[in-house]
C-alpha cells in the first residue's frame, strides 16, 4: 500500500483536481476486491508468524506465503503498469526486461491490496467510518505535504484512504498475534 499511496501521491500532484489514472486503478482494483480470495489463498495467522522474525516484518511475511490460486485479470494488471507509465516516465517501458519488471512489481501490489483486503475481511477491520476516512487523509496529507484532498473526498470512494486503514488495522492484528506467539 506504501507503493500505491506513493503512486496516487505522485499522481495528486497536491492539488485537489480528480487525476484520471488514479481514479482508473482505484475503480478497477475496487471491481475485484470483493473476489480477492478467487486469486490468493492466504494462510492463517499461526502458519505464518512463526517464520517470522522481526515483529516489524509480519506483514510483509504475511503478504509473502499469500499464493496465488488463479493470474490475475489482464485488464487489472495493465492498467497499474500504464500507471507506471504515465507517472514514472514512458523510457522505463523501452525494453521487454523493463516491461516484465514492470509487470512483477504491479502484481506484486495488486497482491499486496488483495491479500490486506482478505485479512481485513478475515480480522473484521473493513468497516470504515467516515470519521476514520478524514482522520488517515489528514494524517496521509501531513505525511506526503499535500492537500487532503488529494486522498479524501466527501462522497467519494477514497480508495487509498480506506487501503491505508485496512493496511493499518491488519497489521496491528498481526503485531499483536506475533507479541502473543513470543510471550
Amino acid at each position: 500500500v506504501s507503493a500505491l499511496l506513493s503512486l496516487s501521491a505522485c499522481m495528486g500532484g497536491g492539488d485537489t483536481k480528480t487525476d484520471e489514472q488514479s481514479t482508473d486503478v482505484a475503480v478497477r482494483i475496487e471491481s475485484y476486491l470483493d473476489k480477492a480470495d478467487t486469486y490468493f489463498n492466504v494462510l492463517d495467522t499461526n502458519a505464518v508468524i512463526p517464520s517470522v522474525k522481526n515483529k516489524e516484518d509480519v506483514l510483509k511475511v504475511y503478504i509473502e506465503k499469500a499464493t496465488a490460486k488463479e493470474e490475475l485479470p489482464k485488464d487489472l494488471v495493465n492498467s497499474y503498469i500504464e500507471s507506471y507509465k504515465a507517472y514514472f516516465g514512458s523510457e522505463a517501458s523501452d525494453t521487454s526486461a523493463e516491461d516484465s519488471k514492470l509487470k512483477d512489481e504491479a502484481v506484486s501490489l495488486i497482491k499486496s491490496e488483495m491479500v490486506i483486503y482478505i485479512a481485513a475481511d478475515r480480522f473484521g477491520c473493513n468497516e470504515i467510518s467516515k470519521e476514520d476516512e478524514v482522520k488517515k487523509a489528514k494524517e496521509l496529507a501531513a505525511l506526503y505535504s499535500t492537500s487532503e484532498s488529494a486522498f479524501y473526498t466527501e462522497g467519494a470512494d477514497n480508495y487509498v484512504v480506506k487501503s491505508a486503514i485496512r493496511e493499518e488495522r491488519v497489521k496491528a492484528v498481526l503485531e499483536a498475534a506475533f507479541d502473543n506467539a513470543n510471550k
